[in-house]
């Protein structure tokens, strides 16, 4: 009998590790949650640190129940106070609700246990920047970069914290410098690779942005090769920098069209095509029937369970057309939903709600989130900075003017035209008519 309760303890404890390494590697969803759940079922056999890690582990991936997750963690550490795991991923609940101080409070308490895992010393960080604590995170960081001098997440999070906090002339010479450090160092170099082409689009430099996306791509092949063609991805990316920078992509809307009717996208098995991808893409250029068409394909190719298995795929779908369909009220819904299911991303979606509140004809509302998104603190914001920062200054510009708020378009103008200010030579001509109109503002047009 406790050779029996022994097995079926080992046996918990080795589908438990099972979830947590195929949840950390991106693997099978489906093994991932069997293997959750076996741990689950077998948990009384579990002493009690594992018996609450499975717990919390099971109601995290398998029922998505929040609060079952914040119960078995508590639970935990009302008996074991400094078990690192309940610490660091209790407050990644809390991080995913808002909850920044609770986060900071138990990362700081791991911290001061000592032995500290390099994870909890960068989502410490992050937890610090959510709260504009820019002293904490930067002191946070220096023990960080002094524990684990070689681990790469560090130096991304130090040219972060200084994008975030709008020093972006050094951020990109901080990213230079660590491409040539690092070239031989995969993580980091991709990274640099990834911010390098997200400041270029910041700016307003497409070119130089098309240069470090080949970087990116040609730095891992296999990477290419595991995710889509390299030639398809960009096909994809420049339907969205054409919409974003020129509101005219149908010379890239043609390319697409062609890689998506070879032989390079059907060769793709259907479950790895980027359906998602390609049909926001075809809605951001205006082509609501292409859109539509594909996401019959979509629906027909893969089937539903598959489908139900990514993240907010569906949602985000249904979103778009909204939008796209002339129901942005339907659309700032969707995006809100969105939010609630990206927990933990403080800024995700913001932007599109104000777009749609615009569209709507609701300016104060469309200021509002603009402002929000612009406002809020948060360390992995490059990405998104990359295109909808300048685009929410150009638009508060135009709004505050058209709100007679003369001061407020000047400022958000002018933080536009900054931005933009080496933009390459094609775009230089939207920058000039942003001087135009503030010189007018001002009452030096005349």
């Amino acid at each position: 009998m406790e050779d029996a309760i022994e097995l079926d303890s080992s046996f918990a404890m080795a589908y438990r590790k099972l979830g947590v390494v195929l949840g950390n590697a991106g693997g099978d969803p489906e093994r991932r949650d069997s293997a959750y759940a076996r741990a689950y079922a077998l948990r009384d056999n579990l002493p009690d640190r594992e018996r609450y890690w499975a717990e919390a582990g099971y109601h995290n991936t398998v029922t998505d129940d929040d609060e079952a997750v914040v119960t078995a963690y508590r639970t935990l550490l009302e008996k074991y106070p400094t078990d690192r795991v309940a610490l660091n991923n209790l407050a990644l609940q809390y991080e995913g609700q808002g909850r920044y101080e609770d986060a900071v409070e138990l990362l700081q308490r791991s911290l001061d246990a000592g032995n500290t895992p390099a994870v909890t010393y960068a989502n410490l960080v992050g937890n610090h920047a959510a709260l504009g604590n820019w002293d904490a995170a930067e002191e946070v960081l220096r023990r960080y970069a002094a524990t684990y001098p070689d681990n790469p997440s560090v130096e991304g999070q130090e040219i972060s914290l200084v994008w975030v906090r709008g020093h972006r002339d050094s951020a990109r010479l901080m990213t230079e410098r660590s491409m040539v450090e690092h070239r031989n160092t995969g993580r980091v170099y991709e990274f640099s690779a990834d911010a390098l082409r997200d400041m270029a689009l910041f700016h307003g430099k497409i070119a130089e942005s098309w240069r470090w996306h080949t970087v990116r791509f040609d730095s891992r092949p296999e990477f290419a090769a595991r995710s889509r063609p390299a030639e398809l991805q960009r096909a994809i990316d420049e339907v969205e920098v054409s919409s974003w920078f020129f509101g005219d992509p149908t010379e890239a809307i043609a390319r697409l069209d062609a890689v998506v009717a070879s032989d390079l996208f059907r060769d793709i098995p259907a479950e790895d095509r980027p359906y998602l991808n390609l049909v926001v893409s075809y809605l951001l250029a205006g082509r609501l029937e292409r859109a539509r068409a594909l996401r019959v394909e979509y629906e027909a190719e893969v089937d539903s369970a598959t489908r139900a298995d990514r993240d907010f795929g569906e949602q985000w779908l249904d979103t778009e057309m909204a939008v796209a369909e002339g129901r942005p009220l339907d659309g700032v819904a969707g995006y809100h939903a969105l939010r609630d299911e990206s927990r933990g991303c403080a800024i995700c979606w913001l932007f599109e709600i104000g777009d749609a509140f615009e569209q709507a004809g609701m300016p104060d509302s469309a200021i509002a989130y603009y402002r929000r998104f612009i406002d809020t603190p948060w360390l992995r914001r490059m990405n998104e900075d990359a295109l909808s920062l300048p685009a929410s200054y150009r638009r508060l510009g135009a709004l505050f003017e058209e709100a007679g708020e003369m001061e407020l378009a000047l400022d958000n103008y002018g933080q536009f035209v900054e931005a933009w200010r080496d933009a390459d030579a094609v775009l230089q001509p939207q920058v000039d008519e942003i001087r135009r109109r503030m010189a007018e503002l001002a009452g030096e047009g005349e």
